[in-house]
């Protein structure tokens, strides 16, 4: 596998439930996202680390953010590039009731 940075990017218009799964040593570097227009429903946007090691004790929420007055949002880790196994899975999950138009961009790097 060749080293580098990758940004994969994932766009819809219903509710959002990404499984970013690279299957190899990677790092989070940052997650974007764009909403065509504010959310205005309650409802939170939440980053998980679903890990591969079992059993879900290890899953790790790692954001939760408000939608309602959201269009944008940069996000990286506060510690730094946040590291994960071949087997762990980014889940990104929001309902988006009122069916913004959305864009997400996350920005990894490997570490094989």
């Amino acid at each position: 596998m060749a080293q580098g940075i990758f940004i994969q990017e994932y766009t819809g218009a219903a509710g959002i439930n990404i499984a970013h799964a690279p299957t190899f040593l990677w790092t989070l570097i940052e997650v974007r996202l764009h909403l065509d227009i504010v959310g205005g429903a309650v409802e939170d946007l939440t980053i998980t680390n679903d890990s591969g090691v079992a059993p879900a004790i290890y899953d790790t929420l790692i954001l939760t953010q408000a939608m309602a007055a959201v269009t944008d949002i940069i996000w990286t880790p506060p510690g730094g590039p946040m590291h994960f196994r071949r087997d762990d899975v980014l889940d990104i999950v929001y309902a988006n009731s009122n069916t913004r138009t959305w864009g997400i961009e996350i920005i990894y790097s490997t570490r094989e």
